[in-house]
């Protein structure tokens, strides 16, 4: 998995190898946080794609007859594919305009790289209220069960109200649900950290499911249902005329 351009980036980095599952990112959105990460000295840089998930910067070979990239840097302790915070901060987007200075607020505070492995950044307040306390206990965890391209299952304990956040891209085709022993209950997907996905949580252990289902494909097995079914009764029909004949 790469956080990966759609079209090369000449005299910069052209592929961000990462544990997370950024590849289709905006293209616009990556540009614009690239154009920020240009102005951000090494430190800074390492740091936010260290908030992003990312492990290794890597580029073309120097060497013009060599078909292989080559490594710039290696970025120890990258953000996991999904983790819980209590602490949260909003940065409202202006009609789904995210420009520079959006990036700017979501991953730097008071001129210092944030940390969202403690603190979540949404574009609106939370539904509920959050509790003043917002440090992580002993007894919270989270364990990924299951992880594709399409779907991603994870056991959340938290021993008060809180979020669940997934280190991939947000998109209006995932869904959330809270499992239980023979129901799912659909859970508000909000985007996170710009890029992200989220899902706000009461106190209690929970199993939680991300899946991606966008309405084209949901529309498309309808329109197929229906196709079935008209052809079943087409068939039905001319068959029961023939045993009148």
């Amino acid at each position: 998995r790469s956080l990966r351009p759609k079209y090369p980036l000449d005299d910069a980095i052209d592929s961000l190898r990462s544990t997370t599952s950024f590849s289709a990112v905006e293209q616009l959105d990556l540009m614009r946080l690239l154009s920020l990460l240009e102005q951000s000295s090494p430190t800074e840089l390492k740091l936010v794609l260290q908030q992003l998930g990312v492990s290794w910067i890597v580029g073309p070979n120097q060497d013009p007859g060599a078909d292989t990239i080559e490594v710039y840097s290696r970025i120890p302790n990258p953000t996991p594919l999904a983790w819980i915070v209590h602490d949260f901060a909003v940065v409202p987007s202006t009609n789904s305009n995210r420009d520079v200075d959006y990036w700017r607020q979501v991953f730097f505070e008071n001129r210092a790289v944030r940390d969202l492995r403690r603190q979540v950044v949404l574009e609106a307040p939370p539904d509920t209220r959050i509790p003043a306390s917002r440090e992580l206990s002993a007894n919270e965890s989270c364990q990924i069960v299951d992880a594709d391209m399409n779907s991603l299952v994870v056991n959340v304990t938290l021993t008060e109200p809180g979020f669940l956040v997934t280190n991939q891209r947000y998109a209006s085709g995932w869904h959330a649900a809270r499992v239980a022993s023979d129901s799912e209950v659909a859970l508000p997907l909000v985007r996170a950290n710009g890029m992200m996905r989220a899902v706000q949580l009461p106190a209690g252990t929970y199993r939680v499911k991300f899946r991606y289902r966008p309405r084209s494909v949901i529309l498309g097995a309808m329109i197929s249902l229906a196709t079935l079914v008209l052809i079943g009764l087409s068939f039905a029909i001319n068959f029961k005329r023939a045993r009148g004949a």
